[in-house]
């Protein structure tokens, strides 16, 4: 593998000069070189290889003081093109030094210029400590170009606002070997990636023992230590390769290696199709305003035009959304979505306030969601979502939430899903650069071959590690402490897993948490989320309330059972399918009313409480 690379870079350097990495500064400028015009584009959906040199300044003038520069440590290098790595060497740079950044990858993103946010750790006299700096503020900008491969390389135009990336940096230190690599699904299976593909997210790779995550732009990355390895795309039954090689062998007799390159494209085996809906909100804040997330994901292979439903106690005000409802009426919201094709993915973020009234404090709120399409879901238990919360006025925001927290016997039976949420917030004083959030799944009822990571509220990457950990890595997160932006100071993961259904009774209780790691501060646990074994409630796994109203079982089988805390004589329920056409309408008797859904056929309705006028 080693000879591999070092024919590669070889054969580029071989094209052009400014693969050559200037290890000494004589004779170049302070800052970086080649020049930004002078720096060769990138060719989009082809390997490259870039290199630039970091010549270390003599000195800085910070906040109008110039201060001479002891060291300089580069940190991170923000928005790179979508599967673009860089590794660095020499990385403690002094003034008679410099240091050579490499760029190797395959983009795939938008064509155009990338101002790079390159940030490092800085000595300077008279300051003790680092300072955390972006260089390109202290007059040392980078811009990268992407091109297409038989175009000219567009001229640099700094006056043009620079493309946005939200991939994760990759970098290649330390005593490892870095590999990436980018799945896609190959449409017109070629073999190749070009502009007719789809990146291909949350795919599982099998790295030796570790399953590796795609993030949302199907690329993938690991560290390794020396020693042999095998790289596979888990294609299971719905997926096949369709590039060669479909299975990469490595071999690494040293370390600080990598790899880049190990692509897989998938061609569809079976088509099917499954929607899948997930809710979550920050805690709902007295007199604030509660940012909602809902995202619907198409998890089959075929694709989908969704229809999104989302149900809220008018209790809360409805604000905005980020994208308009097609519908709207007090408590209702409805979105007709744009096509989703398989593994894509769609959010909506919604603004609910919440009034102030201390008489609310303590009071629980429902929402819900589901999402209809005009195709068979082979698996309707996870197109609706209830998200039941309390009103508070402070709390602690990190979280760990399984849904549902009531497991039925028809549930345990058929070993279903549990989707759990993690919840985090950065309430410290600066802003977050990094989070991981590590959860081990220890428990025995569930199966961590069965875990799959749903949304995010941020670009992440994910990997289950040996010990049955589950790791999410927020690289250059970048999240604002909760008193410069509230709102935007807030996180949130979905993933679900089947429970084991081997050994669960009556009372059986599924207890798991999570660490969250902000930055280098020591661990923050959230409380045991806790899914309890209750055969006693016949079907139920969730229960739906409006205000006085709640049903449970949802999803019903055979009964539904509507309790009314405000009846009186007179009062009725009537169900509608998604038609408006009237499918059951039955009187209640009482507070606590059990009617039969034995005879509806399955599917998702609508229902109306009318009161005795």
């Amino acid at each position: 593998m080693k000879k591999v690379l070092l024919l590669f870079i070889s054969v580029i350097c071989s094209i052009t000069v400014y693969c050559q990495c200037y290890n000494s500064p004589i004779g170049l400028p302070e800052g970086f070189y080649p020049v930004n015009d002078s720096i060769p584009c990138i060719n989009r959906f082809l390997p490259s290889s870039t290199t630039i040199t970091f010549n270390c300044p003599s000195s800085l003038t910070i906040s109008g003081v110039n201060l001479p520069v002891r060291s300089i440590i580069i940190d991170s290098i923000i928005n790179l093109p979508c599967g673009l790595a860089w590794n660095v060497t020499n990385n403690n740079i002094q003034p008679t030094e410099a240091a050579c950044i490499f760029f190797h990858g395959n983009v795939i993103d938008s064509l155009g210029h990338y101002g790079l946010k390159i940030r490092a750790r800085v000595r300077v006299a008279l300051f003790p400590t680092e300072l955390m700096l972006d260089l390109d503020e202290l007059g040392y900008p980078v811009y990268l170009r992407v091109k297409e491969n038989q175009t000219q390389c567009t001229p640099l135009n700094v006056s043009v606002p620079s493309n946005l990336s939200n991939c994760n940096p990759i970098t290649a230190t330390g005593n490892s070997n870095t590999v990436t690599g980018h799945v896609f699904i190959d449409a017109n299976q070629n073999g190749v990636y070009d502009s007719l593909d789809r990146n291909a997210p949350n795919f599982t790779v099998n790295i030796g023992n570790t399953q590796v995550f795609t993030n949302s732009y199907g690329n993938y990355f690991y560290q390794l230590p020396m020693g042999s390895h095998i790289v596979a795309p888990d294609t299971n039954v719905l997926f096949s390769v369709s590039t060669s090689p479909s299975v990469y062998l490595l071999n690494f007799n040293t370390n600080n290696n990598l790899d880049t390159g190990l692509n897989f494209g998938l061609t569809i085996a079976n088509y099917l199709t499954d929607v899948l809906v997930t809710s979550t909100s920050t805690n709902l804040r007295l007199g604030s305003i509660s940012p909602q997330t809902v995202c619907v994901v198409n998890y089959g292979t075929t694709p989908v035009s969704p229809v999104l439903h989302y149900y809220y106690d008018t209790t809360l005000h409805f604000q905005s959304a980020s994208t308009t409802p097609d519908a709207q009426v007090s408590g209702y919201l409805i979105w007709e979505l744009d096509t989703l094709q398989p593994m894509q993915s769609a959010c909506i973020n919604i603004a609910m306030q919440v009034p102030i009234n201390t008489n609310l404090i303590g009071n629980q709120i429902n929402t819900k969601a589901f999402v209809e399409t005009s195709l068979n879901d082979i698996d309707i238990t996870n197109d609706t979502v209830d998200l039941l919360q309390v009103i508070t006025a402070a709390y602690d925001p990190n979280d760990k939430t399984a849904y549902p927290s009531l497991l039925s016997q028809s549930f345990v039976d058929s070993s279903q899903y549990i989707t759990y949420r993690i919840r985090f917030q950065n309430t410290g004083n600066d802003t977050a650069i990094n989070i991981s959030v590590r959860d081990t799944i220890s428990s025995p009822f569930l199966d961590i071959n069965s875990l799959t990571p749903l949304s995010a509220s941020h670009p992440y990457n994910f990997k289950i590690e040996e010990d049955k950990v589950a790791v999410w890595d927020f690289k250059n997160i970048l999240l604002p402490d909760s008193n410069v932006n509230e709102p935007a100071s807030n996180g949130f993961i979905f993933f679900r897993i089947k429970i084991n259904n081997n050994d669960i009774v009556e009372g059986t209780e599924i207890v798991n948490q999570a660490g969250i790691y902000f930055d280098l501060n020591p661990v923050i646990m959230t409380d045991p989320s806790i899914a309890k074994a209750d055969f006693g409630i016949g079907n139920r796994d969730v229960a739906f309330s409006v205000n006085f109203i709640t049903l449970f079982p949802n999803p019903a089988q055979n009964r539904l059972v509507v309790s009314h805390e405000q009846w009186q004589q007179g009062s009725s329920i009537v169900l509608y399918d998604l038609s408006g056409k009237v499918m059951l309408s039955e009187k209640l008797d009482g507070k606590t009313t059990e009617i039969s859904t034995a005879n509806l056929p399955n599917g998702i309705y609508l229902y109306q409480v009318l009161g005795a006028k």
